[in-house]
């Protein structure tokens, strides 16, 4: 989710630039609130099958850490 303020046509270019391969959705103020608050850019959320946030991830997250949480889902 984005919660860039300048719109959606700076967020595709964006995620064309840094050749982004997952669904970025832009979110407004309540969205943030309704996953527990975003205090800090980026998060990141692991949503498991049912739909449920089972884990967020404040700042970067190294990609073994989330293929290791990805994973324990899988099983």
């Amino acid at each position: 989710m984005s919660v860039d303020q300048q719109g959606p046509a700076v967020v595709a270019r964006f995620v064309e630039k840094k050749a982004i391969n997952y669904p970025v959705l832009l979110a407004q103020a309540k969205t943030a609130d309704d996953f527990g608050g975003i205090y800090g850019i980026p998060v990141a959320f692991l949503v498991n099958k049912a739909g449920n946030v089972v884990k967020k991830y404040n700042g970067y997250v190294e990609h073994h850490v989330l293929e290791k949480d990805i994973r324990s889902l899988l099983n």
